[in-house]
């Protein structure tokens, strides 16, 4: 008879699932502050076009 092991994993395929979609949520709002941020820095430097300024804007208010 072997002894238990010290370390082992929780496989649950559930809480497997859970945790994977929680990471990639994180990520993506990673992601959407990043983009968020430069594109306030792009603004504050003026190097946008009128047409991009809109389209950034457009952008960020629907996220």
């Amino acid at each position: 008879m072997s002894a238990p092991r010290a370390h082992s994993l929780d496989l649950d395929p559930e809480r497997v699932t859970n945790d994977l979609a929680a990471l990639v949520l994180t990520v993506v709002e990673l992601l959407r502050q990043l983009m968020e941020r430069q594109a306030v820095r792009r603004f504050d430097e003026g190097t946008l076009s009128g047409e991009q300024e809109e389209r950034l804007g457009t952008a960020l208010m629907l996220l």
